[in-house]
């Protein structure tokens, strides 16, 4: 018996665990991967906050600074503009900054108006807590906050990666299955659903092995192709190890 068929006897319950401990891996190996990303960046705006930009102090939904103004924050792209004006003569001209510009942000008195591409987005600082924004409040709420940001995100990435990985299997063996009735081979779509599963294991662990290097991903060719080769191969194994009936003789 050929190691796809003995793949073929596992109960629906060995089959659902493999399925679910895949899922773990993945969500976990990806939020670690992201975090790692993420963790120097954010690391590296709060140490300098203070030399890119000048304290910020929230209040009733007021905000106020020292800084002369208006305050631009020095960016790398010149299609990118970033501004504190908290000037009460000058809150209903924060879209000027905008001009000419596919992107940033306006600090004003009572709002804070975000520009992507098109899209004008006004969010106001009425329902903002009391703050006083600084390379020191940042870090202590960074440090507050990066417990549940990082559970936030594995809840996220773990509802993804479910949904993600159920769809692959169903894909795959739904494409093992076309394979299959091509070549005459009597496997049931279900058959084909615990290959898929196991088939996964690989595409799995290629994704941790480049986690481990410090990348996010694989990458969607080699995963796919890593996926479509151990399905290629476990059908091959079906196909040597299909029981061949001999022909019927006839009487004379």
């Amino acid at each position: 018996m050929g190691f796809s068929r003995r793949i073929q006897r596992l109960t629906g319950l060995l089959a659902a665990l493999i399925l679910l401990t895949c899922i773990g891996v993945a969500t976990y190996n990806f939020t670690h991967s992201l975090w790692a990303e993420l963790r120097p960046v954010v690391e590296q705006i709060i140490n300098s906050y203070d030399a890119m930009a000048p304290e910020i102090t929230i209040q009733n939904g007021v905000a106020t600074t020292q800084a002369e103004q208006p305050f631009f924050i020095e960016t790398k792209s010149k299609d990118v503009v970033l501004v504190i004006d908290t000037r009460e003569e000058r809150q209903k001209d924060a879209l000027d900054y905008f001009r000419d510009k596919k992107a940033g942000a306006v600090l004003t008195r009572k709002s804070l108006i975000v520009k992507n591409e098109q899209r004008i987005q006004e969010i106001s600082l009425t329902d903002a807590p009391n703050m006083v924004v600084n390379s020191k409040t940042l870090r202590a709420a960074f440090e507050q906050y990066e417990p549940l940001a990082y559970r936030l995100a594995s809840g996220i990435l773990l509802i993804y990666f479910t949904v993600a990985k159920v769809f692959q299997v169903l894909i795959f063996a739904l494409l093992g299955l076309l394979v299959g009735r091509a070549f005459q081979l009597d496997v049931s779509y279900g058959g084909f659903v615990k290959l898929a599963i196991v088939a996964l294991i690989p595409a799995v662990l290629l994704d941790v092995l480049y986690g481990s290097t410090g990348r996010l991903s694989s990458g969607v060719g080699a995963y796919v192709g890593l996926y479509l080769f151990m399905m290629g191969g476990m059908i091959l194994d079906l196909y040597l190890t299909r029981t061949v009936e001999p022909p019927a003789q006839m009487e004379l």
